[in-house]
């Protein structure tokens, strides 16, 4: 499915339960999206079609496990390339990667798969849309959000992703307190 409109022609890629949840919502307005978790329960969830979903892994999850979640996505490549080529029969101009930094699937993935469409042609064409995790979350999630954000920036100031995209989910609970998780 590729009814987009516009200037650049945009593939969608969520990683993990947040990720995944942006990329859902991109869909809804008619872009490509492709979803990736460790998660099979958690993918399940998610409102978008199967034919654009992937679990890699066990599909049990990494756990705020960020070796894990790098280590699966390292491993599954050629699955996760295999894949992108079913839903991106048209390649896109440009990826945007969505993810929750803090868990081990997202946080954790999307270094590798960075570094995996880098080999594929799209170095300097990836940009991501990265969430916080909210002040009230446990320690774990904080230090893989930082870890991960630390390795974030040193990609964009190497060119070869851009924009990075930070949204902070306080704010956006502050400004929206009604709001759903889901919405």
């Amino acid at each position: 499915m590729n009814e987009q409109l516009g200037a650049i022609k945009f593939g969608i890629i969520g990683l993990g339960q947040g990720g995944c949840r942006i990329a859902a919502k991109f869909h809804e307005y008619k872009y490509s999206v492709m979803l990736i978790n460790t998660s099979s329960q958690d993918l399940d969830q998610n409102p978008a079609p199967d034919n654009v979903k992937l679990v890699i892994g066990q599909g049990q999850g990494a756990g705020k496990d960020i070796k894990k979640g790098a280590t699966q996505f390292k491993n599954s490549a050629a699955k996760i390339t295999s894949k992108f080529n079913e839903i991106f029969q048209e390649h896109p101009e440009h990826l945007l990667f969505a993810v929750g930094l803090g868990g081990g699937t997202g946080s954790g993935g999307i270094v590798e798969m960075i570094n995996i469409f880098a080999e594929y042609g799209f170095s300097g064409k990836m940009g991501v849309i990265a969430t916080l995790p909210l002040s009230t979350e446990d320690t774990t999630t904080k230090i893989n959000c930082l870890k991960i954000l630390e390795n974030l920036v040193q990609l964009g100031n190497d060119g070869i992703i851009c924009p990075l995209i930070i949204m902070d989910n306080d704010k956006i609970e502050k400004k929206y307190p009604s709001l759903s998780i889901n919405e």
